[in-house]
């Protein structure tokens, strides 16, 4: 019998057939210890099938080409019951909450303990962990002797509940246990739901990224009780927005009419989670809506407030678009999301993410906040329109990306394998489904989900994370050059190298400072981005006293931002040209980035010669075509569009603390203000350590 803990080990050796232990036990969370036990349960159900184990000693975990196949093949027939399959706790705490949200019958202990194959004892304790789990969601356990046990709560809240738990769920090991769970107590398959959705969605129009379609059927079969039982319950926030005149209210009509649902309000709440998961698609009704109205806004507000102008702007409006209305309407019926990422992007891209956060701010006002976890998901959009340089170079290997999780995750793992391998050509990313068509023109795939199936495709296969660590990429570096070497591509690694050096010099601590500095020198991979970092300048970078005039006196907006711009022009930051652009804007009020603030800027094209800010306040308000009242102005000088969003970072540091702008109106001089941010400034990354 398998349990998660074998089932998660063989799919790591399925991804890569040789791992160095303490890498792999690292990657599993195991101590060496467990690691080693683990693969020798698995091995003795190997031996009984008269299969060579998986080698292990202490540096290595491997295996043979016979025992790889067969792992293949095991995993792909692993079915999850009681008599093939041991749950783990969370796994049956996981359970139980189901059992009992849906359970309409009398359910005792007896009954969970022959459900789940445990003692009495273990579930007792299970449930004193699902009581406890529960409550951060407003559900609590109940117990009496005519009903048994069950979880209450309001309906919002348990359906909110149910959702989390397949959000969550998707795309990893544990969707297997809802696949038990909706297998054996619900009156459904999940496999015939999600074929009517998929029929449907075509049948209707309309598109999902592909988890999204697996999680919405999910969504219906883990709902459909609910539904039943409770068929006149509507969340509140659905009658806001005119779900009814949507294609997907038809969709999702034909679909519960084909499960024998009919109820207006099922329909109504359906389409709302429906709602949640599609892609926006651009008609003539849509333009026309408020969503896409705050789309275009939120692109706009980046721009403003980001310095950066993208050349194709109404494609880039178009093509957020389809990831943004999703978002809203997630963000209105407050379904759970759930992004992995958040703290990784947060980490990585933070410039990017605060830059979104102001500009998004709108919305945030409406809905009184906005997850973080949306934040991420725009962030990783965005990053793919700003860095993402075309590569025209002639190259022979070819490999596609397969992205289940939507266009944002595909874009930022496209940036990074296209910087660690600039010698390989990269297809645009696609869905499982849509692989079988780019088969006999690849040599390569690469993945940010794990799936079975690609194993069996005759492809090397990698299984990526979307956001990868310095030592995530030396370690694909090394697995992909080792595949290419069989098909032929001219490829240099660090063992390769050393295997040479190893044979001309005798002396281990020679080779081993060689290696050392190899690594660090020549096959160190942040190397590979310092493109994008190493011109990239905070405001301390380049600000001095001289950049900073408080209180000057200006007739109007002209007058205002050409005395603002001043310092820039004198140091031959910009030149007339980039001031000419700015004054001659017929629509200032886009430099109005917050009440009062201004951040004019243009096009590097027009003039930018270095990363620059200016600071001025004015005795007097003046108002940007004659509407906007501005009283504080940022002359901002940018070289692409990415070296300054650190500056641009710990500007909005600066404009969100009330007290700076109240210093530069105060009288302070210059100096006082530049010291004044520097402190700020120094703290902020103090905190950041």
């Amino acid at each position: 019998m398998l349990d998660t803990k074998q089932i998660t080990i063989i799919e790591k050796i399925i991804q890569s057939p040789i791992w160095q232990k303490k890498g792999l036990a690292i990657e599993l969370g195991m101590t060496d210890r467990q690691l080693e036990y683990t693969i020798e349960k698995i091995n003795a159900l190997l031996k009984e099938s008269k299969i060579e184990g998986i080698r292990y000693d202490e540096n290595s975990v491997s295996t043979s080409v016979e025992t790889y196949k067969y792992l293949v093949n095991i995993r792909g027939n692993i079915e999850i019951s009681t008599d093939k399959y041991i749950f783990s706790k969370k796994e049956r705490v996981l359970l139980i909450s189901l059992i009992l949200i849906n359970g309409n019958r009398y359910i005792s202990l007896l009954h969970l303990q022959d459900y789940l194959g445990v003692s009495q004892s273990t579930i007792s304790k299970d449930l004193k962990v699902l009581e406890n789990n529960i409550l951060r969601y407003n559900l609590h356990l109940n117990y009496d002797r005519r009903e048994g046990y069950k979880i209450l709560g309001r309906e919002n809240d348990v359906r909110t509940y149910l959702n989390r738990v397949v959000a969550s769920k998707v795309g990893s090991i544990d969707i297997e246990i809802l696949d038990y769970y909706i297998k054996r107590y619900m009156d459904v398959d999940e496999y015939e739901v999600e074929v009517l959705v998929r029929k449907s969605a075509e049948k209707y129009g309309i598109n999902f990224v592909e988890n999204r379609i697996t999680e919405f059927s999910y969504i219906i079969c883990i709902n459909l009780k609910r539904l039943k039982d409770k068929p006149n319950y509507i969340q509140n926030s659905a009658k806001k927005y005119a779900i009814e005149n949507k294609n997907e209210y038809q969709m999702v009509k034909y679909i519960l009419l084909n499960l024998d649902i009919s109820n207006k309000n099922s329909v109504l709440y359906i389409t709302m989670l429906c709602l949640c998961s599609t892609i926006g698609e651009i008609t003539i009704s849509e333009k026309s809506e408020k969503v896409f109205e705050y789309n275009r806004k939120f692109i706009n507000n980046f721009q403003n407030i980001s310095g950066i102008s993208f050349e194709k702007n109404n494609k880039i409006v178009m093509q957020m678009y389809t990831h943004f209305r999703s978002m809203f309407y997630r963000v209105a019926f407050e379904y759970p999301i759930y992004n992995p990422l958040t703290a990784q992007i947060k980490k990585k891209y933070n410039d990017v993410f605060k830059l979104v956060e102001k500009s998004i701010d709108f919305l945030g006002k409406e809905f009184h906040g906005f997850p973080e976890e949306e934040i991420a998901y725009l962030t990783i959009h965005l990053v793919g329109f700003i860095y993402k340089e075309n590569n025209k170079r002639d190259r022979n290997i070819k490999a596609v990306i397969i992205c289940s999780n939507g266009v944002g995750t595909s874009a930022l793992a496209y940036l990074q394998l296209t910087s660690i391998f600039p010698n390989i050509k990269f297809l645009e990313p696609v869905n499982f489904e849509d692989l079988k068509f780019s088969l006999n023109s690849i040599d390569l795939i690469f993945s940010t989900q794990y799936k079975n199936e690609l194993f069996t495709m005759g492809k090397p296969v990698f299984i990526i994370k979307s956001v990868m660590s310095a030592e995530d990429k030396y370690n694909l570096v090394q697995r992909v050059y080792s595949e290419l070497t069989d098909i032929n591509s001219p490829v240099l690694t660090l063992d390769s190298v050393m295997e040479i050096v190893n044979k001309k010099i005798q002396n281990r601590k020679v080779t081993s400072d060689i290696r050392r500095e190899l690594q660090s020198e020549v096959f160190n991979l942040n190397n590979k981005n310092r493109a994008l970092t190493d011109n990239s300048q905070s405001l301390l970078d380049v600000l001095t006293k001289d950049f900073i005039q408080p209180n000057i006196d200006a007739i109007d907006a002209i007058d205002a931002i050409g005395k603002a711009a001043n310092p820039l022009l004198e140091k031959k930051y910009i030149t007339n040209n980039y001031l000419n652009e700015l004054v001659k804007e017929e629509n200032m009020n886009r430099f109005i980035i917050s009440p009062l603030v201004a951040l004019p800027h243009t096009k590097p094209i027009n003039g930018a010669k270095k990363i620059g800010l200016s600071i001025a306040s004015l005795q007097n308000i003046v108002y940007f075509n004659s509407i906007k009242p501005v009283r504080y102005i940022f002359i901002i000088s940018t070289i692409n569009n990415y070296s300054h969003l650190p500056l641009l970072n710990d500007l909005i540091t600066l404009i969100s603390d009330k007290n700076f702008l109240e210093l530069l109106s105060s009288g302070a001089n210059s100096k006082e203000i530049y010291w004044w941010i520097q402190k700020k400034l120094i703290e902020k990354m103090s905190n950041l350590k």
